[in-house]
Protein backbone atom coordinates (compact mmCIF):
# COMPACT_ATOMS: atom_id res chain seq x y z
CA UNK A 1 0.00 0.00 0.00
CA UNK A 2 2.73 2.49 0.88
CA UNK A 3 4.59 1.50 -2.30
CA UNK A 4 1.57 2.29 -4.47
CA UNK A 5 0.55 -1.32 -5.04
CA UNK A 6 -2.80 -2.82 -4.12
CA UNK A 7 -3.53 -6.53 -4.14
CA UNK A 8 -6.96 -7.93 -4.81
CA UNK A 9 -8.43 -11.45 -4.75
CA UNK A 10 -8.53 -13.49 -7.93
CA UNK A 11 -10.01 -16.84 -6.68
CA UNK A 12 -8.18 -19.64 -4.94
CA UNK A 13 -7.47 -22.04 -7.80
CA UNK A 14 -7.98 -19.79 -10.85
CA UNK A 15 -11.01 -21.41 -12.51
CA UNK A 16 -12.94 -19.52 -15.14
CA UNK A 17 -15.93 -18.62 -13.02
CA UNK A 18 -18.38 -19.08 -15.89
CA UNK A 19 -17.35 -22.74 -16.18
CA UNK A 20 -17.99 -23.81 -12.60
CA UNK A 21 -21.19 -24.13 -10.59
CA UNK A 22 -22.43 -21.04 -8.75
CA UNK A 23 -21.60 -22.74 -5.43
CA UNK A 24 -18.03 -23.41 -6.55
CA UNK A 25 -17.71 -19.84 -7.86
CA UNK A 26 -18.88 -18.50 -4.49
CA UNK A 27 -16.41 -20.74 -2.62
CA UNK A 28 -13.56 -19.60 -4.88
CA UNK A 29 -14.45 -15.91 -4.46
CA UNK A 30 -15.13 -16.05 -0.72
CA UNK A 31 -12.08 -18.24 -0.06
CA UNK A 32 -9.74 -15.95 -1.95
CA UNK A 33 -11.04 -12.96 0.02
CA UNK A 34 -10.48 -14.82 3.29
CA UNK A 35 -6.98 -15.85 2.16
CA UNK A 36 -6.13 -12.24 1.32
CA UNK A 37 -7.22 -10.99 4.74
CA UNK A 38 -5.26 -13.78 6.44
CA UNK A 39 -2.09 -13.09 4.44
CA UNK A 40 -1.96 -9.30 4.29
CA UNK A 41 -4.43 -8.27 6.99
CA UNK A 42 -6.75 -6.18 4.86
CA UNK A 43 -8.95 -6.36 1.81
CA UNK A 44 -10.21 -3.67 -0.49
CA UNK A 45 -13.57 -4.63 -2.06
CA UNK A 46 -11.95 -5.17 -5.47
CA UNK A 47 -11.72 -8.35 -7.53
CA UNK A 48 -10.05 -9.52 -10.76
CA UNK A 49 -11.88 -12.16 -12.80
CA UNK A 50 -9.62 -15.08 -13.77
CA UNK A 51 -9.16 -14.77 -17.50
CA UNK A 52 -11.50 -11.79 -17.31
CA UNK A 53 -14.35 -14.27 -17.71
CA UNK A 54 -17.63 -13.32 -16.01
CA UNK A 55 -21.39 -13.39 -16.44
CA UNK A 56 -24.47 -12.18 -14.58
CA UNK A 57 -24.17 -15.01 -12.01
CA UNK A 58 -20.59 -14.15 -11.08
CA UNK A 59 -21.44 -10.45 -10.89
CA UNK A 60 -24.34 -11.27 -8.53
CA UNK A 61 -22.06 -13.35 -6.31
CA UNK A 62 -19.53 -10.52 -6.10
CA UNK A 63 -22.29 -8.10 -5.08
CA UNK A 64 -23.47 -10.51 -2.38
CA UNK A 65 -19.89 -10.89 -1.13
CA UNK A 66 -19.49 -7.12 -0.79
CA UNK A 67 -17.18 -6.57 -3.76
CA UNK A 68 -17.58 -3.04 -5.17
CA UNK A 69 -15.34 -3.17 -8.25
CA UNK A 70 -14.11 -5.94 -10.54
CA UNK A 71 -11.75 -6.03 -13.49
CA UNK A 72 -12.69 -7.95 -16.62
CA UNK A 73 -10.58 -8.48 -19.71
CA UNK A 74 -12.95 -6.49 -21.90
CA UNK A 75 -10.82 -4.13 -23.98
CA UNK A 76 -11.28 -0.40 -23.98
CA UNK A 77 -11.71 2.67 -21.87
CA UNK A 78 -14.37 3.14 -19.22
CA UNK A 79 -16.96 5.89 -19.34
CA UNK A 80 -17.24 7.22 -15.79
CA UNK A 81 -20.92 8.08 -16.33
CA UNK A 82 -22.05 4.67 -17.54
CA UNK A 83 -19.48 2.18 -16.20
CA UNK A 84 -20.62 -0.94 -14.40
CA UNK A 85 -18.06 -1.08 -11.56
CA UNK A 86 -18.25 -4.88 -11.55
CA UNK A 87 -17.30 -5.02 -15.26
CA UNK A 88 -14.38 -2.62 -15.54
CA UNK A 89 -12.59 -2.70 -18.89
CA UNK A 90 -8.80 -2.83 -19.17
CA UNK A 91 -6.20 -1.73 -21.63
CA UNK A 92 -3.58 -4.43 -21.92
CA UNK A 93 0.04 -3.32 -21.86
CA UNK A 94 2.87 -5.66 -22.81
CA UNK A 95 6.63 -5.44 -23.24
CA UNK A 96 5.99 -4.25 -26.78
CA UNK A 97 3.86 -1.32 -25.59
CA UNK A 98 6.02 1.76 -25.94
CA UNK A 99 5.17 5.26 -24.68
CA UNK A 100 3.70 6.28 -28.05
CA UNK A 101 1.38 3.26 -28.21
CA UNK A 102 0.37 3.81 -24.59
CA UNK A 103 -0.66 7.39 -25.38
CA UNK A 104 -2.66 6.20 -28.40
CA UNK A 105 -4.50 3.64 -26.30
CA UNK A 106 -5.65 6.38 -23.93
CA UNK A 107 -7.81 7.91 -26.69
CA UNK A 108 -11.41 6.76 -27.11
CA UNK A 109 -11.07 6.35 -30.87
CA UNK A 110 -8.16 3.94 -30.47
CA UNK A 111 -10.29 1.50 -28.48
CA UNK A 112 -12.13 0.70 -31.72
CA UNK A 113 -8.84 -0.29 -33.33
CA UNK A 114 -7.94 -2.42 -30.30
CA UNK A 115 -11.32 -4.18 -30.50
CA UNK A 116 -10.77 -5.01 -34.16
CA UNK A 117 -7.28 -6.32 -33.38
CA UNK A 118 -8.58 -8.56 -30.61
Amino acid sequence: KTAGVTLCPHTRTHPLLTRVTPDTAREEIRGSCQDMVREIGELLPVFAYPGGDHNSHTVSILKEEGIKAAFSSLHGLNNTHTIDPLRIRRTNMTRRTNAYLFKLRMHNWFTYIDRIRH
